[in-house]
């Protein structure tokens, strides 16, 4: 009598190829898109019972990216469009020269992206910003 295995993705069976020609515990995802991330779990069957693994949940990680425009509206406005992983966390550094840190805003992704506005760029005469994740301390 031999062993079945099947892969379930949100529940339902997985499309998917097992490494060694469906032999192994390795299951390989290859070109994975967003629409294969999600909740994976594995059902084992030897005809004598029934095993669940743990629920194992893959993410597609994406880059972050940035797409800084500048538009003038009364006195100018510098707008920086940040994008990546829903839910990553990134923060926006704004100085007023190389070595002077004026502030810093933090906050999450959303689907959207996140929007940084300086109202007030031209202020100062020379203005410099910075982008990055902020790493979680778990």
């Amino acid at each position: 009598m031999g062993a079945s295995l099947l892969t379930l993705r949100r529940g339902s069976p997985a499309e998917a190829q097992r490494r060694g020609g469906g032999e192994g515990r390795d299951l390989e995802i290859t070109r994975l898109t967003a629409s294969e991330a999600g909740r994976y779990s594995v059902i084992l069957d030897n005809g004598l019972g029934r095993v669940t693994n743990a629920v194992a949940e893959v993410t597609l990680d994406l880059p972050l990216a940035a797409s800084p425009t500048v538009t003038e509206v009364n006195g100018g406005r510098f707008r920086l469009m940040l994008t990546g992983n829903p839910g990553q966390r990134v923060a926006v550094d704004r100085f007023d020269t190389l070595e002077t840190f004026a502030d810093r805003q933090e906050d999450w992704l959303g689907a959207q992206g996140l929007i940084y506005e300086d109202d007030s760029p031209s202020v100062q005469p020379w203005r410099f910003y910075r982008y990055g994740q902020v790493p979680l301390n778990l």
